[in-house]
């Protein structure tokens, strides 16, 4: 290595310091869909704070003629109280509900990101571990939102706030001022030290609760391995140590949090207890600054509740310095979350090929073996679903029809070659492809409706389909009765009140053909209906296929008469059956 190289790297900042760098900057910038909130939000806190302010000076007027018997200046005060007080209420929740507008957008940024990025798409398998990634959406989120609705009215408030205050104290008895300015000057470094101590309780917090999600769900999702395997025993026992590492780092940190408040308290009770004695005593006129001007009731009693009022902000700002901690360890694992999957995605040109397709795409397997733990499900060794027509999938329960269908659609990792072919782009560079996530179309064995209209469920088809389109998909499914008796505006219940199991059915059939996919993957689609029924479904799905290949598990002998093709899983091999086409 030359000495030239030896300096470069030397030199170079690590990867843990530029990603830490950069999910700070993430974290700022994240911000911006709240910033006019969170400053209409901290601009109202100034004007709380002076109405408070108000509110004091009216306590004290009120204190000072009730004990000099100044009628004068007891009635002034309690108009200035009740008026300052009334004022300081609306005026507060004015600015607590701009820091919620403000929460609300910030946190709904972070979702909407994450789940662009981790969640499945046509472009990409979905990224990360799940419980890692439910996690930083449903409370990570949240925590980076609360630190910013906090931190940035805080930021306005606290300068101009302490400034008022400030100038209110010095005009009313400036030795008072001079004490609060000393004070201040101490909190910072005591703030930076406490709040270093924070960041590693924090991170430690993190880990802890992630592995704990981690480990949960793989016991469930591994729950039959774990059983035949008898490891349950030592699985509960990773549980309750990943649980008691939790318990522990909780612990910890409530451990700092209180450190960080003691050290603000210690401050802050110091210099209240130096101010209030200095005012009791030049009050007594047992202490006097020279150039000072006399001290007054209604000063002194102004310049010492005027203290509390002084430090607040800086309490507020101790609570979210300890608070950005926690927000940093948040904003490094969202970060580092986004820039895996963008790392991830496949090319958006060739996911966009795949997307709306013209013409019928065909499936190949080769070498291919699906795995339940360390059992073999089923191995296939060359198989090709013909495009353009039906592939029925046969065997009994528990053969592994389902797990075909997802390793076809790329939703289980296997060994083995699945690709789709695309017969219009032989000779090109993006004729074949590994199955991409989200460009077919899958109907299960139930359909989920939601509480919504008829059309609002077929469009989850796809989300930016037009009316006309909802419509022809609609009446390609088969639903045309449906939309004579009820329309398409009409409100479904949750689960398909309203309309029948076999209606259910088109209304996925609907959603497949509006999502234009020339593939469609069927997992029982006729399972659970009546003959009439079924025979009704089939029809509709024969109709609104056309054009596009169909893979379909089923038991349903009139499915498997209609079909082409025909795979059946037997003894944990996939073979095709007569009539059915093998690679060569």
């Amino acid at each position: 290595m030359s000495a030239d190289t030896v300096t470069t790297t030397t030199t170079r900042p690590s990867r843990k310091h530029r990603a830490h760098t950069d999910s700070e900057t993430w974290l700022d910038d994240v911000a911006g869909p709240g910033r006019r909130f969170f400053a209409s939000s901290g601009n109202l806190l100034v004007a709380v704070g002076v109405l408070q302010a108000a509110q004091w000076a009216g306590v004290a007027l009120v204190v000072q003629g009730a004990l000099q018997h100044q009628a004068g200046s007891f009635g002034w005060g309690i108009l200035v109280m009740l008026l300052g007080g009334l004022a300081a209420a609306a005026v507060g929740r004015a600015s607590d509900r701009a820091a919620f507008a403000g929460r609300a957008a910030v946190a709904q940024a972070i979702r909407q990101s994450l789940i662009g990025a981790l969640m499945p798409d046509r472009a990409r398998r979905m990224a990360g571990e799940p419980a890692a990634a439910a996690h930083a959406v449903i409370e990570l989120a949240d925590e980076v939102a609360d630190f910013h609705a906090t931190a940035i009215p805080l930021r306005r408030q606290a300068p101009a706030s302490m400034v008022i205050i400030l100038v209110a104290i010095g005009i009313v008895h400036w030795p008072a001022a001079i004490v609060l300015v000393i004070s201040t000057a101490l909190i910072p470094l005591n703030m930076k030290l406490a709040g270093i101590f924070a960041q590693d309780g924090n991170d430690r917090h993190l880990v802890a609760m992630q592995r704990m999600g981690a480990v949960v769900l793989d016991s469930f999702r591994g729950l039959h391995t774990l059983v035949s395997l008898g490891a349950v025993a030592r699985r509960r026992e990773d549980i309750s140590i990943a649980s008691a590492d939790l318990t522990k780092a909780n612990l910890d940190v409530l451990k700092r949090a209180f450190l960080s408040g003691a050290v603000m308290d210690i401050v802050v009770t110091f210099s209240m207890a130096v101010n209030a004695t200095y005012i009791g005593l030049s009050l007594l006129h047992y202490v006097s600054v020279p150039g000072a001007p006399p001290l007054t009731l209604f000063a002194g009693l102004l310049a010492l509740v005027l203290c509390p009022m002084y430090f607040s902000p800086l309490r507020r700002s101790a609570a979210a310095f300890h608070d950005r901690e926690r927000a940093g360890s948040a904003a490094t694992v969202i970060h580092g979350m986004l820039a895996d999957a963008d790392g991830e995605n496949v090319e958006a040109s060739v996911a966009a090929e795949w997307s709306a397709l013209e013409a019928p795409v065909g499936v190949s397997l080769e070498n291919v073996t699906a795995r339940g733990g360390e059992r073999v499900v089923f191995t296939v060794d060359r198989l090709h679903a013909e495009p353009g027509l039906w592939t029925a999938i046969t065997g009994i329960s528990g053969a592994g029809k389902t797990t075909l269908l997802s390793i076809i659609a790329g939703l289980r990792p296997t060994v083995g070659s699945v690709t789709w072919v695309r017969d219009d782009l032989i000779g090109t560079d993006h004729f074949a492809s590994a199955p991409v996530v989200g460009a077919c179309a899958w109907i299960g064995q139930s359909t989920v409706i939601v509480e919504d209209t008829l059309a609002a469920n077929i469009r989850l088809g796809r989300h930016d389909a037009s009316d006309e389109d909802v419509l022809h998909a609609a009446e390609a499914a088969g639903l045309g009765a449906v939309i004579d008796r009820v329309g398409l505006d009409a409100v479904i219940g949750d689960g398909g009140w309203g309309i029948s199991t076999g209606e259910a059915r088109r209304v996925a059939i609907a959603r497949a053909v509006l999502s234009r996919s020339r593939l469609w993957i069927l997992d029982e689609p006729t399972s659970h209906l009546d003959a009439a029924t079924e025979q009704q479904v089939l029809d509709a799905l024969v109709t609104a296929s056309r054009g596009s290949t169909v893979i379909v598990a089923t038991h349903s002998r009139r499915v498997i008469e209609r079909s082409d093709t025909i795979w059946r899983i037997d003894e944990a091999r996939v073979r095709a059956l007569e009539g059915s086409v093998i690679t060569s």
